[in-house]
């Protein structure tokens, strides 16, 4: 009785044999949208007065003595 449920359960499991059948040609992809144009980028805006120059870097650290 057991063997005949685990039978059934299997086949209830099974994959129809058209969902099995394979094609020897891939199915087409469908068409992709083109894409749209990008909208203009809008014009760089005055952003006021330049930065002053870097100031000169500081001198080194000294090395780290070992521990």
């Amino acid at each position: 009785m057991e063997r005949e449920e685990t039978l059934r359960d299997i086949q209830a499991l099974a994959v129809p044999e058209a969902l099995l059948a394979r094609s020897d040609e891939p199915e087409p992809l469908p068409p992709v949208a083109p894409e749209e144009p990008l909208p203009p980028l809008a014009p760089e805006e005055d952003e006021g007065e330049p930065l002053p120059p870097l100031a000169p870097e500081e001198e080194p650290l000294p090395p780290v003595a070992p521990e």
